[in-house]
């Protein structure tokens, strides 16, 4: 693998990951502010669409094609990538038109999950073969278009509407998308030569992501009929406050699989991160509190002021978890990996259920909460197990945060 701390490639990676994590900040905020909780709830199920999208995405062409020696060609890769994009387009829009009160979004949500997934995978390879004038641009081109929806938002609030949120996901999405390195050389017998040449690499990451998005994405979908669209878009706001938490492991996940384990598995090590989470959770909770007492209202993000504790503690634990499940991701072989992401989906799936059964929106997002912090510290024991217990590495090379 090149190296990481050339000054030039630390120049426009930085760059872009800058413009890359602005654009999901402006966008995921905008939505927060911007539309009351029974109309982001309506939002997140879309959203949660292109989630899905960019995890099988991931496990089925990005990480598979990272782990194979040598690695596929770019048409090569471009072509379950497409395809891959074309599919998520197709399913999004049939999903989402069928469901009463989706009908008008279901195109435009369709498009806007198409478009971002080819960017995903574009930007992946782009970035690993330093081809910056196909990430740069593209990144900066999706600030441009979220900045302008900002602009919408603060001059025309009254006009503001779920719409206008999507149309603004969708130029974003499509210009940054043109804006990507170009499919070329497209043929559909591409498609079983690599899901043969990847067969082993697809198993293992795809079945890791299915138990991930099982209590990830599934979960939420399962409690939008038991909290009512408004309550899960109370829920979902949760997530998106953590959101720019998670951008802060862009720059350092591609360093993971480089490192030794046991670097991380030592008390001072976990000491500094479960210091940095807190510290972050506090942030968290600080500017949760200042909005409270300032009264303003602005949208889904005033409903979350009543769970301003849940918060803080959700975003630290993200930022934990997040840290140690992508160490067992890069350095744990399959059973360990795989049986570790089953015990803790269980957790991920079974908590807020209960706790939205029960006690309603408060109690899912008590025991998600609680259900986050159990399973960074599951991580984290596995990982001071692994240390001691060494067994071969689940990937060879490091997989970077899209």
């Amino acid at each position: 693998m090149r190296a990481l701390t050339s000054r030039p490639h630390l120049y426009w990676i930085s760059l872009g990951t800058v413009f890359y994590s602005a654009a999901i900040v402006l966008l995921q905020i905008l939505a927060l502010v911007s539309l009351d909780p029974a109309t982001f709830g309506r939002f997140s199920a879309i959203y949660l669409a292109f989630a899905l999208a960019s995890s099988v995405l991931l496990s089925v062409v990005c990480e598979a094609w990272q782990r194979v020696q040598p690695a596929a060609s770019w048409k090569e890769f471009s072509a379950p990538l497409l395809t891959h994009s074309i599919l998520s387009t197709i399913v999004t829009v049939l999903v989402f038109f069928f469901i009463p009160g989706y009908g008008n979004l279901a195109i435009l949500g369709g498009l806007a999950v198409g478009f971002a997934t080819y960017r995903t995978g574009a930007r992946y390879y782009a970035i690993h073969h330093r081809e910056y004038r196909w990430v740069v641009p593209a990144d900066f081109a999706n600030v441009v278009v979220f900045a302008i929806g900002w602009c919408i938002f603060l001059f025309a609030r009254d006009s503001f509407s779920i719409v206008t949120m999507m149309v603004v996901w969708a130029v974003g999405s499509f210009l940054s998308a043109a804006l990507s390195k170009p499919a070329t050389g497209y043929a559909p017998s591409l498609i079983p030569k690599w899901m043969r040449t990847h067969n082993h690499e697809i198993k293992t990451l795809l079945s890791d992501s299915v138990l991930l998005d099982a209590s990830g994405i599934g979960t939420p979908y399962a409690l939008i009929p038991i909290l009512g669209v408004t309550g899960f878009g109370v829920y979902r706001a949760l997530s998106n406050v953590s959101g720019p938490v998670k951008l802060l492991l862009t720059p350092v996940r591609p360093l993971f699989a480089g490192v030794d384990a046991k670097r991380f598995a030592t008390l001072k090590s976990v000491s500094l991160f479960v210091g940095l989470s807190l510290f972050i959770g506090a942030v968290c909770f600080a500017a949760i509190i200042l909005l409270k007492a300032s009264g303003l209202q602005i949208g889904t993000l005033t409903a979350l002021t009543d769970y301003a504790w849940e918060a803080a503690i959700f975003v630290a634990a993200t930022f934990l978890n997040g840290v140690y499940y992508l160490l067992a991701r890069t350095h744990f072989a399959r059973r360990r990996l795989l049986t570790a992401r089953a015990v803790t989906s269980i957790a991920g799936i079974v908590m807020p259920l209960a706790g939205g059964l029960l006690f309603g929106v408060g109690g899912a997002i008590a025991m998600v909460t609680a259900a986050t912090v159990l399973i960074a510290i599951i991580w984290i024991v596995l990982l001071f197990r692994q240390a001691t217990t060494p067994s071969p590495a689940v990937a060879d090379v490091p997989a970077e945060i899209i």
